[in-house]
């Protein structure tokens, strides 16, 4: 880590960032000029931040992205994307390493191929997702100045925050056109709200919660969490738990799953310490739990009538099986990929067969291989001597959820980028150890 003297920018970046979501949610919700002058601010904040703030503000702001719409396929928050793109170039003086540019070159040449075989009005979509791929490899082609636990824990505050705006929507009346939520049937003429914040989908909005999460319990059970951390730990929790998500409970078991195998292997005698404080913090979220929801979570993931694995996943089964029917007879889809934005009836719900599906196996070999030299290499110069599992956790984590869900196409899907790799660099060993 590389620490600076505060600048006059670090010392009033906090509440310029609650100055500039009051300004998107106020402006969604009455006054539309107020998006804009929170636009301004942003820009404002980025042409003047150093990488840390321009990371963070976008990392923030990554939550809201679904009331910062100018169209149903363009957001302000995708013009930031070229902002940032453009202040990151500045402050390196425009040198960038030989393996942002493979990884460029990759990116556009997949995509744009992409446009011969999906419909002509996915163009300015596929701008939108190349603009946020090449902002997060900017951000980890050189990891050596982030503040990694800072990015987290502004993550993590935007999840809640944009989640607190969902439960005012009543309040705000403009909102509920930005704002699609789920229910779910408890009987006849009965159902529950599922939360989902300003994502409009449940099973989005729990995959930034686990992996906050993750971050926060590896943070915990590595000696180097604050109180700070335990409470957004709780409220992420608690919005979890609202969210009636059957993969944001199996999110936590693998939580659970690699929190164990970290302190088996190291301390033994930590995960009594660590059992404790979660049991604290259980009780705690418990006492803010409708109970009524916590029974129909536990009835979704336990006791839920289904006849077949198929019902139980609620169809994703069929769905996969009608990809790989597809993929498989078309050869040309299976190597050249179907392009971004264009999937069959419905979407794929699987992260893995979205990706052969959208890129084929050619496009998605020569974007994971550059991407990958690219934050290895970023991740070098940060010359972390250990790493331990929880440095990989919330890769597994995301591995895990992307088994039944749609990512790439996500206008959260840079976010995912830049935690999951930045946390891989972060120093998370207080052991001799090594993996």
């Amino acid at each position: 880590m590389v620490y600076k003297r505060l600048s006059a920018l670090d010392k009033i970046k906090i509440p310029l960032y609650v100055v500039i979501m009051l300004c998107y949610v106020i402006g969604a919700s009455f006054f539309s000029a107020l998006s804009l002058i929170g636009f301004l601010l942003t820009v404002y904040l980025i042409l003047r931040g150093q990488k840390q703030q321009v990371v963070e503000i976008m990392l923030l702001l990554s939550s809201f992205a679904g009331i910062m719409k100018l169209s149903d396929t363009f957001t302000l928050y995708n013009l930031l994307f070229v902002v940032a793109i453009i202040r990151m170039l500045w402050i390196d003086k425009g040198k960038v390493i030989c393996f942002f540019v493979f990884f460029s070159l990759a990116i556009a040449s997949v995509s744009t191929l992409g446009l011969y075989f999906a419909e002509p009005d996915t163009a300015f979509k596929l701008f939108s997702f190349v603009v946020g791929i090449l902002f997060a490899g900017l951000v980890v082609s050189n990891t050596r100045e982030y503040d990694i636990r800072a990015l987290m824990r502004i993550f993590a505050f935007g999840i809640i925050a944009s989640s607190l705006v969902f439960l005012m929507r009543d309040y705000l009346p403009g909102i509920s056109r930005y704002i699609t939520y789920h229910t779910f049937r408890v009987s006849a003429g009965v159902r529950q709200v599922r939360f989902s914040g300003l994502i409009n989908n449940p099973n989005h909005y729990t995959l930034p919660v686990n992996l906050t999460c993750m971050a926060l319990i590896s943070y915990l059970i590595s000696k180097k969490m604050r109180i700070i951390d335990v409470v957004l730990l709780g409220m992420l929790l608690l919005f979890g738990t609202y969210s009636l998500s059957k993969s944001f409970v199996f999110g936590l078991l693998v939580s659970a799953m690699i929190s164990c195998v970290y302190l088996l292997k190291r301390n033994p005698g930590r995960w009594l310490r660590l059992l404790g404080v979660g049991l604290v913090v259980g009780l705690i979220v418990l006492q803010f739990v409708d109970t009524e929801y916590l029974i129909i979570l536990i009835d979704r993931v336990l006791v839920e009538d289904a006849v077949d694995i198929n019902s139980y996943s609620t169809g994703r089964f069929a769905l996969f099986e009608l990809y790989f029917n597809y993929m498989f007879e078309n050869i040309r889809v299976l190597f050249l990929g179907n392009g971004l934005f264009n999937p069959l009836d419905r979407a794929s719900h699987n992260l893995f067969i979205e990706t052969v599906y959208s890129f084929g196996l050619i496009g998605t070999s020569l974007v994971t291989a550059t991407y990958l030299k690219l934050s290895s290499t970023g991740l070098c110069i940060r010359r972390l001597k250990k790493r331990t599992i929880l440095n990989y956790s919330l890769l597994l984590v995301f591995f895990v959820r992307g088994m039944a869900i749609n990512i790439i196409t996500s206008i959260m899907f840079p976010a995912y980028l830049i935690v999951i790799t930045l946390f891989i660099g972060e120093e998370l060993s207080d052991l001799p150890s090594e993996i």
